[in-house]
């Protein structure tokens, strides 16, 4: 079973698999064109290149190999014979994608083997994908209290727990400044932002915090058919084949429906015959950034007044042109040296941790194989990395949530800004118990939610994290559960596909510090407009899209003098809707006057300009007939391919999308970022929800609800290529089948595998 996986995953999707593991080996070079004209290119790939074996995916699924048991190295080893089979047995069929790349390359490229050390690590991809952004928060909050003083730093970016906090605005100039060690280079000319990784690094894992889902798990007191349902939907980049495979899995011992991941042939979400699971990032902090203190001789480094040796592994790195490029890696006690911008860290995770919950195979096997909730629960104990919120039911009633991970408890500090490894307080003592790790099984309240919010009380002895997404969502999907005594499918559907933005009665506020007469006759339409938007960001709704263009330019007012072109369109960006609504009863607050001017501004007269700007935007963007805009014209959704930028005949067509940042079905925009070196006004949505489900968890599982966008099949002649895409526009789903015998009798085509 697992090596028929392996073959038709190859079959359908040969240059997603090709591509991913070319980014877990660090072997995106030979990718780039050959010829003069791919000099930068050539340069960028290998600096990502560097980056990425720095790192180590492959270096950790090389460890990982050795943690498996027998039995489950062989299913993973017949999985891996799947993709290498069909990749020997059909030479002259490679994918599209490397044919078209051949043009440009001075070797004939074609699909490589994949190793058991690949497919374990691709947890580890995924964890660069969902927080390898946030770990560079530590170099933002750094540079922002430098400028802007702990106080409003903190404000920006709110940190939750109550310890954490108290200790990030004692901070002294000395806590922050590098140090002294460390060269001229280092301290004064580091950069910001998406500049302190390559280019190709910042679009392969997007520097944002804002990745994350939402996910609920109703009881069955609380529904009208008596059984659990479970909602997820995971916010991921939004790309073309989608990150989720969706697969049905039937063998004499083994029966499980769901979404695994390119190079893992296990369930990640989804379903086996007793139990339902989804999940969101719990936005645990498990990486930390460490300057070193090395010899002259960089082969040793200090820590505590002692000098330790690195163990230095050589790598090469071969471009396109045939150049072959050799560098070392340095590995210490706090984890390899990497070089972000012009400044170099240890980086510390726990991909590589000899703990033994570091055993995420072994997770997803007993989670696809548990018979009931805490069974499940019990499996979650390997679930090491990316830290994760589970919620879970069983066909039996019960239900749950569980925090996994391999969270740290550091000696010193909590992980908020770069700390000094040669002092020797800031290492980590070990992990939290996976039995101290929060989780509730059966909730009185009869439902549990979560949407990247904080979830752990506050008397939680823990520190889980400091970057947790304002809890909008969270609170309005609990509103919705609360608002019925019993729920069905539909009003579950209906919640998943909720487009209130929360914070829209806070802003509307701005707007009666106005006296309307101050603005022009254009602009006096678009306040109109805006003041009577509902919250209900609709792609059809003129008032949204006058509301969302105010707003965007309302945040440039405010905030844009006090941090400064390096800081505003970094990570705080994310954080702008939540940190105005807060400051919508202070409209005298400090951060209304600009820094730049000699008269002190207040909330209206920013309220006025951005006003102003927004008509003139709106204007040029969808002409001067007010009554005939539209936010989806503003806001469509992109699923972009690795190479549509290229060959635009990858990308599927962009569609209008409702929602926006912070409601339910989350839109993503409008937001303020750099984006392959150009700073500016965002309104296209790249991220969001990469798959939906809806599941009554009942025996047979006959009502089950989902969507994959943009389509199953990654090869662009496929009528499953994009198919999916206008449902998940629309808020559609199609309906699965479980039962073996039914999908058997159903099959519209199918291909034979004879041992």
């Amino acid at each position: 079973m697992f090596f028929v996986l392996g073959y038709i995953y190859a079959q359908d999707r040969g240059w997603q698999l090709e591509f991913t593991r070319r980014i877990i080996t660090g072997t995106l070079s030979d990718l780039a064109p050959s010829g003069s004209a791919g000099a930068e290119a050539r340069n960028q790939f290998y600096k990502t290149d560097v980056l990425l074996r720095q790192i180590g995916l492959r270096r950790a699924g090389e460890f990982l190999v050795n943690r498996l048991s027998q039995m489950e190295k062989q299913y993973l080893q017949q999985y891996v014979r799947g993709i290498n089979y069909y990749i020997d047995s059909n030479p002259h069929e490679q994918p599209l994608e490397l044919r078209l790349l051949n043009f440009f390359t001075a070797d004939r490229l074609k699909m490589g083997k994949w190793t058991l050390a690949d497919a374990l690590a691709i947890p580890g991809f995924m964890a660069m994908e969902l927080s390898f952004g946030a770990t560079l928060l530590e170099i933002f909050r750094r540079d922002a209290v430098e400028k802007l003083g702990a106080n409003l730093t903190e404000f920006l970016l709110p940190i939750l727990n109550v310890n954490a906090r108290s200790w990030f605005l004692n901070l002294t100039s000395d806590d922050v400044s590098r140090p002294s060690y460390l060269s001229f280079e280092e301290k004064n000319n580091a950069k910001k932002g998406s500049k302190l990784v390559p280019t190709l690094f910042s679009e392969l894992f997007p520097l944002s915090p804002s990745k994350g889902s939402n996910n609920w798990v109703i009881g069955p007191n609380k529904t009208e058919s008596g059984k659990p349902i479970l909602a997820n939907d995971m916010h991921l980049s939004l790309t073309t084949p989608g990150i989720w495979y969706e697969v049905h899995l039937s063998s004499p011992d083994f029966h499980a429906w769901g979404w695994v991941l390119p190079g893992m042939p296990l369930i990640v979400a989804g379903h086996n015959e007793y139990v339902q699971w989804g999940f969101t990032n719990n936005r645990a902090d498990v990486a930390d950034l460490y300057y070193v203190n090395q010899t002259e001789d960089g082969t040793r480094y200090y820590v505590n007044g002692e000098t330790k040796p690195f163990k230095i592994i050589t790598e090469n790195v071969r471009l396109s042109n045939g150049t072959v490029r050799t560098f070392e890696i340095k590995i210490s006690e706090f984890g390899p040296l990497i070089k972000l911008g012009d400044e170099e860290f240890a980086f510390q995770w726990p991909l590589e941790s000899d703990d033994e919950r570091n055993n995420m195979f072994r997770a997803f096997w007993q989670m696809n194989k548990a018979t009931s909730a805490q069974e499940f629960k019990n499996a979650l104990r390997y679930f090491s990395l990316p830290g994760q919120n589970v919620v879970f039911a069983d066909v039996q009633g019960n239900y749950g949530y569980q925090l996994t991970g391999l969270i740290p408890i550091r000696n010193k500090g909590y992980g908020l800004i770069p700390s000094d490894s040669s002092s020797g307080e800031y290492y980590w003592k070990g992990y939290i118990p996976f039995e101290e790790l929060y989780g509730e099984m059966n909730p009185e309240k009869g439902y549990f939610a979560t949407a990247n919010n904080k979830v752990v009380p506050d008397d939680y002895p823990y520190y889980i994290g400091g970057r947790y997404t304002p809890a909008y969502r969270a609170e309005r999907i609990s509103e919705l559960i609360e608002s019925k005594t019993k729920l069905s499918i539909q009003d579950v559907m209906e919640i998943q596909q909720d487009v209130y933005f929360k914070p829209t009665k806070q802003l509307l506020k701005y707007f009666d510090l106005i006296d309307p007469q101050e603005l022009t006759e254009q602009a006096k339409q678009v306040f109109e407009l805006a003041k009577t938007f509902d919250g209900y960001a609709f792609a059809s709704s003129s008032e949204a899209a006058a509301f969302f263009a105010w707003e965007i330019f309302f945040e440039k007012e405010v905030f844009y003098d006090e941090l400064g072109e390096d800081l505003f369109y970094d990570f705080v960006a994310w954080y702008y809707k939540k940190n105005l609504a807060d400051l919508a009863e202070t409209p005298s607050h400090l951060l209304f006057d600009k820094v730049t001017t000699p008269q002190r501004e207040n909330a209206a007269d920013l309220v006025v300009a951005s006003l102003e700007a927004a008509t003139q935007f709106l204007n040029e963007k969808l002409g001067n007939n007010p009554q005939l805009w539209r936010w989806g014209a503003l806001h469509k959704a992109y699923f972009p391919h690795t190479l549509g930028r290229a060959f635009g005949f990858f990308n599927p067509s962009p569609v209008e999308s409702n929602g926006a940042m912070h409601t339910i079905n989350v839109g993503h925009a409008p937001l303020w970022a750099e984006i392959r070196g150009e700073k500016k006004m965002v309104f296209q949505q790249t991220m969001g929800s990469s798959e939906r489900v809806i599941a009554e968890v009942s025996r047979g599982f006959s009502k089950v609800f989902v969507v994959t966008p943009p389509g199953q099949i990654g090869t662009v002649p496929s009528s499953h290529y994009q198919d999916q895409l206008l449902a998940w526009a629309s808020g559609r789903y199609f309906t699965t089948v479980f039962d073996p015998r039914t999908v058997v009798a159903s099959l519209p085509l199918s291909q034979t595998f004879t041992p």
